[in-house]
């Protein structure tokens, strides 16, 4: 896949598209916000860029609000440094958050332990 290494144009109607991956891309800027049709987000090996609730800044990740997301999100590889927010134990749809091959350290959130998500995987390596 060739580098994009511009912002995402906004998408059309996503009524019969299941995943997006956009895996090996220069993103910058915000994914547009219809990406919360989708099933899945695959957002792997990228470095800055918007998913409206979800952020990847200088290799942090920062959460917003959850309710443009899709309930998979694949965020491997993407130099994430830091802890998982809190707060992504309010996004209820997700299922599975894939932050393998990442810098992720700290203790993992009640929320994983707890059940407040239903069926969720979490992918740390």
């Amino acid at each position: 896949m060739e580098s994009l290494g511009w912002s995402i144009p906004q998408i059309g109607s996503m009524d019969n598209l299941f995943y997006l991956d956009l895996s090996k891309n220069s993103l910058t800027g915000e994914i547009p916000k219809n990406v919360s049709e989708l099933k899945s987000l695959i957002l792997s090996s990228n470095r800055t860029y918007s998913a409206g609730a979800l952020t990847v800044y200088k290799n942090r990740l920062e959460y917003k609000q959850a309710s443009s997301l899709p309930p998979s999100i694949v965020l491997r590889n993407n130099m994430i440094n830091g802890t998982i927010p809190p707060e992504v134990g309010r996004w209820k749809q997700l299922h599975v958050l894939d932050l393998s091959r990442n810098n992720i350290s700290g203790i993992i959130p009640n929320f994983i332990s707890d059940g407040q998500l239903g069926s969720f995987r979490l992918v740390i390596q």
